[in-house]
């Protein structure tokens, strides 16, 4: 399934179309099956085909051209995924929701939000050609009022360079600071959508000197602690003067004397002293003892010495005084938020019943809420197609039963398989269809009685039933050959 998504020159969306398979044919005449109403888009512009699955667009040798990617094309090209297409003042987004090569699905960068509602959140950019903005049919949606609806490009080249590249947005693209139309990226370059950043993180850049990761630095207070317990700590072989049982004793000096004068001198030198009287040592004792007396009569009897303390209260805990205008806005945001409740459920029922006008008042108001509000966008979008396809419905019954069944098949087959009109479509267009020989018959009555414009308005009109029927496009030729002889009136 493919989606077309057509953005006029203001930024709205125009246009939106889904299709599985089939040829269209683009340009401003009411004859095109895509219309772009615009004087520097050709009658018949482009065309736009399928084949296995595959998107291709084809310039019809138009004045202004086709662009792809800001590229002029001059032959069949292939669309790829999230690619851009211009064509005169509009720009055509076409999605597939066919599954991309495993290849797609490398990742080439990450962008890591650095401010506002987006810090921290991390976006993985796995394709070579990605469109930023707030809106649905982006890679990378960004629902910010400073960021416009297809914002930017990103682009990965052949080389594997990033380069980006402003879309017209309103609030400009920034790499570093510094304003931007097309740059290249680099890692750890900071982009700024409007007033949303991003820093960004390049595949493999982070890692350096064989893929081992940095030694973190030791703060400052823990080496400083260090060096101080290193500094308190004895050298090696150093025990201090505290000694070790398994260390050696220090030998005296070797010009200590002791004395020579006899044995009486030695005797003098270690006689024992006499003992001092006991007296001062029960004092001592004495006063020890009343003092643990006391610390212990002290602890006993405490409270009642120095009285009971009573327990501290607790800090009294004062509520936060509220704002009346914040409380004030937020009851407003809850009203806000039921009101859109209540639309929504109300728009989704006007739309099962087919009542668009009604439907579109309903989503209208819940934009008027809330200008973001992606499902109410596309609900109105999808509205507007189905009522298109509505009005191409009833004016198409009009000429079938004037008997202009040529232009009734026409629009009938501009309403595609994703309307909720295909059906009703295909049986008009099949009950057309069934007619068609008894409109050859009656061609070929006409050619009998030399009526050659008679017959050849029939056949044409047969042929924009069918327009797969070559064998009246012979007919058609046939008797375009036979004008002005005497075959013919």
């Amino acid at each position: 399934m493919f989606t077309l998504i057509i953005e006029d020159k203001h930024g709205g969306i125009a246009d939106e179309y889904s299709f599985e398979e089939g040829e269209f044919y683009v340009g401003r005449s009411h004859t095109s099956d895509i219309i772009l109403p615009s004087d520097n888009v050709s009658r018949r512009h482009a065309r736009l085909y399928t084949v296995d699955g595959r998107c291709y667009i084809e310039d019809l040798n138009s004045s202004n051209g086709v662009f792809v990617n800001g590229r002029r094309i001059h032959e069949v090209y292939q669309i790829q995924r999230s690619a851009q297409v211009k064509i005169g003042d509009y720009y055509l987004h076409i999605e597939s929701d066919a599954e991309q090569p495993e290849e797609e699905e490398r990742t080439f960068c990450r962008l890591v939000g650095r401010n506002l509602a987006f810090a921290g959140q991390v976006f993985r950019v796995q394709r070579k050609v990605n469109l930023i903005g707030r809106g649905k049919d982006c890679t990378i949606t960004i629902i910010d009022p400073s960021v416009s609806r297809i914002h930017t490009k990103l682009s990965v080249e052949r080389s594997g360079a990033l380069t980006l590249e402003d879309l017209k947005s309103s609030n400009g693209t920034f790499v570093n600071d510094e304003r931007i139309e097309v740059a290249t990226i680099n890692d750890r370059d900071v982009i700024r959508f409007g007033n949303v950043e991003f820093l960004v993180e390049l595949e493999g850049a982070g890692a350096s000197g064989g893929g081992r990761a940095a030694k973190p630095a030791r703060p400052e207070r823990a080496e400083r602690h260090e060096r101080a317990e290193r500094a308190e700590r004895p050298e090696r072989g150093d025990r201090g003067d505290r000694g070790d049982r398994h260390h050696e004793p220090v030998a005296p000096p070797s010009d200590r004397r002791y004395p020579t004068m006899g044995m009486q001198s030695f005797e003098d030198d270690w006689a024992p002293r006499k003992s001092k009287p006991k007296t001062l040592w029960l004092v001592l004792s004495l006063l020890g003892g009343l003092l643990v007396l006391g610390t212990i009569l002290f602890i006993v009897f405490k409270d009642d010495i120095v009285g009971k303390s009573e327990p501290a209260k607790p800090p009294e805990v004062v509520a936060p005084a509220v704002d009346p205008k914040v409380e004030q806005e937020a009851r407003e945001r809850e009203r806000r938020q039921q009101e859109i409740a209540s639309l929504v459920e109300l728009g989704n029922e006007r739309v099962k019943n087919k009542q668009w006008d009604l439907a579109l008042e309903a989503w209208t108001q819940v934009v008027d809420r809330d200008p973001l509000n992606a499902k109410a966008l596309k609900a109105i979008n999808q509205i507007k197609v189905w009522k298109k396809h509505k009005q191409l419905l009833d004016e198409a019954r009009e000429l079938k039963a004037a008997l202009q069944r040529g232009k009734a098949a026409k629009m009938l087959r501009e309403i595609d398989v994703s309307s909720v009109y295909f059906q009703e479509a295909q049986q008009e267009l099949q009950q057309l269809v069934t007619a068609k020989q008894t409109m050859i018959m009656t061609a070929d009555n006409r050619l009998r009685q030399k009526d050659c414009e008679g017959a050849l308005e029939q056949l044409k009109e047969v042929q924009q039933i069918d327009p797969r029927d070559t064998s009246v496009l012979d007919k058609i030729d046939e008797i375009e050959k036979m004008q002005g002889s005497k075959k013919c009136k």
